[in-house]
């Protein structure tokens, strides 16, 4: 249900302020929670700006080379997001296939331009170069020099990336968004395919903070419900340590102890009975020290959890 208002949100706001920024084209909005509120990446498409007839039609099959079960395979955005480098990106079509790092305000820009309907090997060696020269140098936890990534890396490029562009898009942008709590975690990607250029300064003093102001919320969201989570744990463990003190401590325990004390001073030892009794209220007690200890630490794995009310 969250998933889906975020993406109807997203619907909802973006053609409108692409529309006033005089943007066209389509965008696709990538944005990943917190591993703890265990829900899938958000990821939507959406065709933003005012399109005549033509343009709608470029987009539309500009689109479809936006295949998921390519990308589930290997994406830039998720290259980006692993590595935590809030590297922007540039694709264009150009007279031939170039690479090149500069900047755009204080972050790296990573501009590719694209000759070729494919990908080469030799080209895709020089990406892969690159990409470890600035820092995004794994994903899935491999190496991107990897042979089996590599191919997969190429996959993506020729469709995402050279299809798209071969359909008359002039640019693709990436705009990662990272959290202002911190620098190095990357809430998202917004990625802005534009038929025609966007000025840098578009791109960093407007487009960049619709991108914070539209993602931060949801992200911020989630990070209070696992506040809230921890609170709730916290306040669970301090009741049961309590309540373990009191019950076992004040009255097992402490009557345990008068005993064992009686029958050091008589010089008398346990009888089996005692023994049984003594090692019965032992396992008792670790029993319940395990099960304090299982709240507070395997707390996703007990959901019956978060329906406690306090």
């Amino acid at each position: 249900m969250e998933h889906d208002k975020e993406i109807k949100h997203y619907k909802e706001q973006l053609p409108s302020i692409f529309r006033c920024l005089g943007i066209k084209g389509f965008v696709t909005v990538a944005r990943w929670p917190f591993e703890e509120v265990k829900k899938d990446r958000v990821l939507v498409t959406i065709p933003v700006g005012e399109l005549n007839c033509k343009e709608q039609d470029l987009v539309e099959r500009a689109r479809k080379h936006i295949k998921l079960e390519v990308l589930e395979k290997f994406s830039f955005t998720t290259l980006i997001r692993e590595n935590g480098k809030p590297v922007w990106f540039r694709f264009k079509k150009a007279s031939k296939n170039k690479i090149q790092v500069n900047k755009i305000s204080t972050q790296k820009l990573l501009d590719i331009s694209c000759s070729t309907s494919t990908v080469d090997d030799d080209f895709l060696l020089k990406l892969v170069e690159t990409l470890e020269q600035i820092g995004l140098s794994q994903y899935g936890g491999k190496s991107i020099t990897n042979e089996g990534l590599r191919q997969v890396m190429k996959d993506t490029f020729n469709s995402a990336v050279v299809g798209v562009l071969n359909e008359g898009i002039k640019h693709i942008y990436f705009v990662p968004v990272s959290s202002p709590l911190k620098r190095e975690e990357i809430l998202g990607i917004l990625a802005i395919n534009s038929i025609d250029e966007v000025k840098e300064d578009i791109l960093v003093n407007v487009v960049a903070q619709v991108a914070m102001g539209m993602l931060f919320p949801f992200h911020m969201r989630e990070l209070n419900q696992i506040r809230l989570s921890y609170a709730l744990r916290s306040a669970v463990a301090a009741i049961m340590a309590r309540n373990m003190s009191h019950n076992p401590g004040s009255h097992g325990l402490a009557y345990l102890i008068a005993e064992i004390e009686e029958k050091i001073r008589s010089g008398q030892a346990l009888s089996v009975e005692e023994a049984k009794d003594l090692k019965n209220f032992l396992e008792y007690a670790k029993a319940r020290m395990d099960f304090v200890a299982e709240v507070t630490t395997y707390w996703r794995e007990m959901p019956w959890l978060e329906q406690l009310t306090l």
